[in-house]
């Protein structure tokens, strides 16, 4: 494999360096009951590996540029912008450019020069040169679409799915930090992002239903069984997945196979329902 990049392995803030490409387009169920398309815009930390998932109604540069607004309003690091040649990212890219242009003048304009947000385009047919979060794309797309099939969700719906698979991945262990003599930690995306680690989840199983006079709390509960079934498929699969792909990565090359041994520290296999839960 070649050397990564500078900009990969060099010291800066979450999302400083992002990658960008749309996953995969998913229908939906919009107010009137009929289905339409919509589509998951994918943002890769090239450092700390976290992501970030914005749904779009379509691939439209004003939608890539509502996606792309309340990205920076939350991640304002953001320097560069590395994606495919896609028409809509060029097109958002020119605009970007002019809405810079227009509303600053002066001594403010040349101020702010350096701290423009650039927005790089890979090789055209090269997505080798995106790899890093062409690999991140494969982690949200495969799963999704398994776990999905033929089923047609709620436009709320799927934001919950894409809020809580952007915990699940950005919680994926990625290296371990022994913390004392007799114990480790995982070091994943979610301590690089806000410097701790978050025990605070939502509850993942609701309470058994009661036939009340109020429908809302039976279509409620319908609507939190199936978030809930969803979730916990796409857990499964891609558990599973990411460990394969790490099996599959760091023996490229032939190396000798070898017994554990006292003071390793390994994933442990756990039966155990609870999403995003990596023990050591």
């Amino acid at each position: 494999m070649a050397p990564l990049p500078a900009f990969r392995l060099g010291t800066a803030p979450t999302f400083h360096h992002t990658g960008c490409d749309f996953a995969v387009p998913i229908k939906y169920k919009n107010d009137a009951g009929k289905k339409a398309k919509s589509y998951i815009l994918l943002f890769v930390c090239a450092v700390t590996r976290a992501i970030h998932l914005e749904l779009t109604t379509d691939m439209s540069t004003s939608e890539v540029l509502g996606a792309l607004h309340k990205f920076v309003n939350r991640y304002p690091s953001v320097t560069t912008i590395t994606s495919d040649n896609g028409l809509s990212f060029q097109r958002t890219a020119k605009e970007l450019k002019l809405l810079y242009e227009h509303i600053i003048d002066g001594e403010i304009k040349k101020w702010l020069a350096d701290k423009f947000v650039r927005w790089n385009f890979i090789t055209p047919n090269a997505p080798s040169h995106g790899g890093f979060y062409e690999r991140l794309v494969q982690s949200v797309k495969r799963p999704l679409t398994k776990v999905l099939g033929t089923s047609v969700p709620h436009f709320r719906d799927l934001e919950v799915f894409l809020s809580s698979i952007e915990l699940m991945i950005n919680k994926r262990p990625i290296t371990s930090v022994a913390s004392g003599l007799d114990s480790s930690e995982a070091l994943g995306p979610m301590e690089l992002l806000y410097g701790y680690r978050g025990d605070t989840s939502f509850p993942q199983h609701a309470a058994n239903p009661r036939r009340a006079k109020d429908s809302d709390e039976i279509i409620f509960f319908r609507r939190w069984t199936y978030q809930q079934r969803i979730l916990n498929s796409f857990w499964k699969r891609f558990h599973r997945e990411y460990l394969s792909y790490l099996r599959s990565a760091h023996n490229r090359l032939p190396v000798p196979a070898r017994p554990l041994e006292i003071g390793d520290i390994c994933l442990l296999e756990d039966s155990s329902a609870n999403r995003a839960y990596w023990p050591l």
